[in-house]
């Protein structure tokens, strides 16, 4: 899935799931990506969000990030876990640093 933000943008995952863990990096594209591993999942979007319903899922996600001025949040039940802006975290804790950040989907 993928979108172009208008603005400051929200990406949401429904649930906490019982396994499962969000890898996030950034790019120099203009939109948001999202892509769920090993299992089907539904999404929602508009300009200033991305639902993802996972509900009862165990899987992996890829979320892709591009380097712009808006903020953007990550959020799981609706509690922010990462809040970045142009390409750098404002806050929110990643277990694993560099390129390439590991967000636990069973916090």
């Amino acid at each position: 899935m993928s979108v172009k933000p208008a603005g400051a943008f929200t990406v949401r995952f429904e649930s906490r799931q019982a396994s499962g863990a969000l890898w996030v990096s950034f790019h120099d594209g203009a939109d948001v990506e999202v892509r769920a591993a090993r299992d089907t999942v539904s999404f929602a979007t508009s300009e200033r969000e991305l639902t993802v319903n996972n509900r009862g899922r165990h899987a992996d996600y890829e979320l892709k990030l591009p380097r712009i001025p808006h903020l953007i949040r990550v959020q799981i039940e609706g509690r922010d876990v990462l809040v970045v802006r142009e390409g750098g975290v404002l806050s929110g804790s990643a277990p694993t640093a560099g390129p390439v950040m590991r967000v636990p989907l069973d916090r």
